[in-house]
């Protein structure tokens, strides 16, 4: 695998220093199509939640938290911070 270029390592770096709080609205990409919530659990630990009879794992930490999010139709999803954008 090639290593990651410096200008990219700086970005990630930021996005990850903006962790988000609950209650926030965050939204994400996902098979072409952009879906949006709000935070309602953060998790700085490795976590495994069962969402709609799926189990869900993310290998969270402190800079790269998981989030519980719930969606406008209330249904919950988990991501972890490095696939979310935050709305302004």
């Amino acid at each position: 695998m090639a290593a990651m270029p410096a200008e990219m390592k700086e970005v990630l770096k930021k996005k990850m220093a903006q962790t988000y709080r609950k209650g926030e609205s965050v939204e994400w990409r996902f098979g072409g199509w952009t879906s949006r919530g709000r935070i309602v659990e953060v998790f700085t630990r490795p976590v495994a939640r069962s969402l709609e009879g799926h189990e869900i794992v993310r290998n969270a930490d402190a800079e790269n938290p998981a989030y519980l999010i719930e969606q406008d139709d209330e249904s919950r999803v988990m991501k972890s911070h490095c696939e979310l954008s935050g709305l302004r």
